[in-house]
């Protein structure tokens, strides 16, 4: 498990309204914010945050209900709320959402403790950090072009230059600049390249991918830096969390009578 991925993470919270209000109604029928919640969560997620109802936003929310309102009503009209499909989707739906709640009750009654994150963030501490690579490539149709490509390079002609004009992947925008990736990252042949590669060395031959033929060079490496436990705790709280709930349903799954047909 990588340190990098712990610092990426963000942790949303819902914010619900402790009271359903009235937002609009429809010859009659009225929509609460009951229903802006419930469009936000199985649209988004359920901890995605609630807009505030003086939003741009929210007003869009509430705009989408009167718009599926007046649908449902013309539905209704049609007797389409007793056709078998509809009623099937309606009981799917009801079991998608009473799922994800109770995953949700799950993982908010079972939070990692501050001593259970510590010791997770001990034992990942005594790994060895991941390598970063930061690579320039450049992308061709065939091996002859990249072949081409190397000789000019090592005659003293500028990457970034020849990466801007020939390359056909969109980082040639950034003179063929990939950034700081690790090697699962990559791609496996061009990963296999990097590995043996010095900084500041050109690949002497070109590498296949689905993608074309690249030219690469290692301009830098690096190894990553380990986060506080303070930055990693919202990452690994999650991570914990995840892996109890996969061995939860799986426990669940081993109890439970199933029988195929």
């Amino acid at each position: 498990m990588q340190f990098k991925t712990w610092i990426l993470a963000v942790t949303l919270t819902t914010s619900i309204p402790v009271m359903a209000e009235p937002v609009a109604s429809v010859d009659g029928a009225a929509l609460d914010s009951s229903l802006v919640v419930a469009q936000v969560r199985q649209t988004f997620g359920l901890e995605t945050p609630i807009p505030d109802s003086n939003t741009p936003q929210y007003n869009m929310l509430v705009e989408e209900l009167i718009g599926r309102e007046i649908l449902v009503q013309q539905a209704l009209k049609a007797g389409l709320d007793k056709n078998a499909e509809v009623l099937a989707d309606v009981d799917n739906l009801r079991r998608n959402a009473l799922s994800a709640a109770y995953m949700q009750h799950w993982m908010q009654t079972n939070v990692p403790t501050d001593e259970v994150l510590k010791a997770e963030y001990d034992r990942q501490s005594q790994m060895t950090p991941p390598t970063e690579y930061k690579t320039r490539h450049i992308v061709v149709a065939t091996e002859a072009e990249a072949k081409q490509l190397i000789e000019q390079l090592g005659k003293g002609q500028d990457f970034v230059a020849l990466a801007q004009q020939q390359s056909l992947h969109p980082s040639k925008q950034q003179g063929g600049d990939l950034g700081w990736l690790t090697l699962p990252m990559m791609l496996p042949p061009y990963a296999q390249t990097v590995m043996g590669m010095a900084k500041g060395e050109l690949a002497t031959n070109p590498v296949q991918s689905p993608m074309g033929w690249h030219v690469i060079k290692l301009e830098d490496s690096r190894q990553m830096q380990k986060p506080s436990f303070e930055e990693a705790k919202p990452r690994l709280s999650k991570i914990l969390q995840m892996a109890g709930w996969q061995q939860h349903v799986m426990q669940l799954r081993s109890q439970a009578n199933i029988e195929r047909q």
